[in-house]
């Protein structure tokens, strides 16, 4: 986002929804459930629901590495968790059948975690299948498995997450590092970086007719029709017996595809030769890739994105006695102008090197759960706490109705976060709550619990005037042409523990790409957060930290200053999001005088001037 002008204030971009009211962010999948029995020693529990409805799987998919990324936002609870995550736990159930984890990276400072969970079967076309997930047990010690969850006899030869070291999570086969580096912005944490003279070993792995190898990769440069060979993967015992993986240049030889391409080829010696090919031929440098290579007896598939590219129907075994190898391949005079080693220059994460080939729903289910902004997994939390024990409760009522102020709603809306703001007028207890609002919950008629986050919440010492909160409930259905609906705050529990979570208010499975609250001080790369689990966070330029005001519509905005020629944004990543569908951008602004070009947001595809949008 660059050169917005003025006041800003709960800015929102997400993909088109059927409806808005003045500020609309997402919904987290919430189910009651009973305190666990076999966990009950835990003292956190979430529910991790995943959703493959509409992913087209041709199946159930078995015992299945399924990635959960953390983040402060979706899991606001690092500070109750054990060093390391040592006292994490997953279960298949709330209260039995553990799940064997991996945690591949936990960061509790920063508030970061990816880790793999093994489960035993992924339902199709489900909407409600879910996991749970466990913490707050400090007698506890990690069972992070990673050669459970990357078992060989689930095909596993090897899985380098790349994470810092070229090891292996199979416990076997690891890499022999020849140069390549640690790349802090991996697509799964960590990567590793490649110069284009860089790469490293992974022994010699054992021959195999069957197999599969699946990696993510970022180009440096774009490649396409006039770009030179790079190799990816290579195994070549002579210039018989030899396997790569590629990206074609103009000065590959022999083959199939078309240059620019990603070519594959197995040469078995006495045996034959297969080649396959994808039947893209452009990728863009900095964009990540999902590749998966397939093969077996009868077949030999190649997947960009999760989507089955082109295959054919033979294949040779991949055999040899010299290392397997990842950075670079080994060209012999039939495939290459010049025989030699060819070297990849990018970034490749999360690299696999299988002895069976994987199926079409495999490969779908790897991609869409582990690209960034997936929405197949969500969480929620139980509404596992007694109400009974709160002191204090009030009401607020949603008044939708053409009279007496309200809001004339002509039906309803779903999953809509509903702001609630406290200040001494409507609210005179703020002494009796815990530090931050740390007890204070929202339940509706019936008791149901809502998800909430809070904005703000200043408890003033000394001046109760200055008392002031600001907070987002997310309210599963407000009726139309209502004026009787309400929402009940509880607060007045001296043990109770803040449950504020801003991914179960804005969700991504609700179509949110980011939701900005604007009501942080502008201090560095980062500061302004976005509260979905997308982690967009922005990093305001030209930005003094007096940008950071009090009149906010909700709570603090920020200010922009054109007017005296500041030249002060806020700059977004790269949102790696599909807006076919349409995109709808919604922020509160105050203009203090209007110019020309005075722009909200400008959004650009790249650095030129075309594929942009300005408001």
């Amino acid at each position: 986002m660059q050169n917005p002008r003025n006041s800003l204030g709960n800015m929102l971009i997400h993909k088109e929804r059927p409806f808005l009211l003045t500020s609309i962010f997402f919904l987290l999948f919430f189910q009651a459930h009973a305190q666990a029995q076999d966990y009950n020693t835990w003292s956190g529990h979430m529910q991790i629901t995943i959703n493959t409805s509409g992913l087209g799987l041709s199946g159930n998919v078995i015992n299945f590495p399924l990635l959960i990324r953390l983040n402060s936002s979706n899991f606001p609870f690092f500070s109750e968790t054990k060093t390391g995550g040592a006292d994490i736990r997953f279960s298949k159930t709330l209260s039995a059948t553990p799940l064997t984890y991996e945690i591949e990276r936990w960061d509790s400072a920063n508030g970061y975690a990816e880790i793999w969970v093994k489960v035993d079967e992924i339902l199709q076309n489900s909407s409600t299948q879910s996991i749970w997930m466990h913490w707050g047990n400090p007698s506890e010690t990690s069972e992070s498995s990673p050669a459970g969850v990357f078992p060989t006899g689930n095909g596993f030869l090897a899985a380098y997450h790349l994470g810092g070291n070229v090891n292996s999570a199979t416990g076997s086969n690891n890499g022999i590092n020849d140069n390549s580096q640690n790349a802090d912005n991996g697509i799964i944490g960590k990567a590793r970086s490649f110069n284009g003279s860089q790469f490293f070993q992974a022994g010699d792995l054992q021959d195999r007719s069957s197999g599969a190898i699946t990696f993510w990769f970022r180009p440096n440069s774009t490649f396409n029709s006039s770009s030179t060979t790079q190799g990816i993967y290579g195994k070549s015992t002579d210039n018989n017996t030899n396997v790569t993986l590629s990206l074609r240049g103009s000065d590959f030889m022999n083959g199939t595809g078309s240059t620019g391409c990603i070519v594959t080829k197995i040469d078995q010696n006495g045996v034959g030769t297969t080649y396959n090919n994808t039947t893209t031929t452009s990728w863009n440098a900095g964009t990540w890739y999902h590749i998966v290579w397939s093969w077996n007896g009868s077949s030999d598939s190649l997947y960009v994105n999760g989507a089955l590219e082109r295959a054919t129907s033979n294949s040779v075994a991949v055999t040899g006695d010299q290392s397997d190898e990842i950075g670079r391949s080994y060209y012999d005079n039939e495939s290459n102008i010049t025989t030699g080693e060819k070297y990849f220059n990018g970034t490749l994460d999360e690299f696999r090197i299988d002895h069976q080939s994987r199926s079409a729903k495999w490969n779908k289910l790897s991609y869409e759960t582990q690209r960034p902004d997936q929405s197949v997994i969500s969480f929620s939390f139980p509404d596992n706490e007694d109400y009974a024990s709160w002191l204090y409760h009030a009401d607020f009522v949603i008044n939708t109705s053409n009279s007496g102020g309200g809001a004339d709603i002509s039906g309803s809306v779903y999953n809509f976060p509903l702001s609630i703001r406290l200040n001494p007028t409507n609210f005179t207890s703020f002494s009796q709550t815990l530090t931050g609002g740390a007890d204070i919950r929202f339940a509706k008629s019936d008791g149901t619990h809502f998800p909430y986050e809070i904005e703000r919440w200043v408890d003033h010492a000394t001046n109760n005037n200055l008392d002031t909160a600001e907070i987002w409930v997310k309210i599963d259905t407000v009726l139309p042409q209502n004026s009787t609906q309400y929402v009940r705050m509880y607060w007045g529990n001296a043990t109770a523990i803040s449950r504020s979570n801003p991914s179960a208010v804005f969700t991504t499975a609700y179509y949110y790409a980011g939701v900005w609250h604007m009501n942080e001080t502008p201090a560095g790369a980062g500061t302004i957060k976005d509260r979905t689990a997308n982690g967009y966070n922005g990093t305001p330029t030209n930005m003094s930290t007096s940008a950071s005001i009090s009149g906010g519509v909700i709570g603090k905005a920020l200010e922009f200053d054109r007017d005296n020629d500041q030249n002060d944004y806020i700059v977004l990543p790269s949102i790696s999001t599909n807006f076919t569908g349409g995109i709808t951008i919604s922020a509160w602004m105050r203009y203090h005088t209007f110019k020309k070009w005075s722009r909200l947001m400008d959004w650009a595809e790249n650095t030129y001037n075309d594929d942009n949008i300005y408001i």
